[in-house]
């Protein structure tokens, strides 16, 4: 189970239609880092779950990397 604490007065970024989960967002066909890409410009909030999995896997290396490198170059 994964516990989401925050403020009611962000209710309104949530639900399905609001997050870029890989499993929602991407589609068969499309373009991996194309669609990762589009969801980190779009997104108000990058929540970085830390695990011995997330911490040795590249592809969430080179996603927090990315919304890194976004969010400097503001």
């Amino acid at each position: 189970m994964i516990f989401h604490s925050h403020n009611f007065k962000d209710g309104d970024i949530f639900g399905q239609e609001n997050v870029f989960y890989d499993s929602w967002s991407i589609q068969p066909g499309d373009g991996i880092i194309d669609k990762m890409n589009d969801g980190l410009t779009q997104c108000k909030l990058f929540f970085f779950f830390v695990s011995n999995n997330s911490l040795n896997s590249e592809m969430v290396k080179l996603e927090w990397q990315n919304a890194l490198s976004l969010y400097i170059d503001l």
